[in-house]
């Protein structure tokens, strides 16, 4: 599992079909489940936000980050 902190990439993940824009602070693709339990049982730990993102088609900003 690897956290993508390069603006190019948590550019593509800053929006949704909203219209509303807010940069990630990183982006992790899980390639399995076990990355998603790691992942939330490191973010639980340090007290980082994790917002779940799929096709970015909200209209209502659910997918776009206020932080984490």
């Amino acid at each position: 599992m690897q956290i993508e902190r390069d603006p190019s990439i948590c550019a593509s993940y800053a929006r949704d079909a909203s219209g509303i824009t807010k940069p990630p602070e990183g982006v992790v693709r899980a390639s399995e489940g076990a990355d998603v339990v790691k992942l939330l049982r490191e973010a639980r730990r340090d007290g980082t936000a994790v917002t779940p993102a799929g096709a970015q088609t909200s209209t209502t900003g659910a997918s776009v980050a206020e932080r984490g």
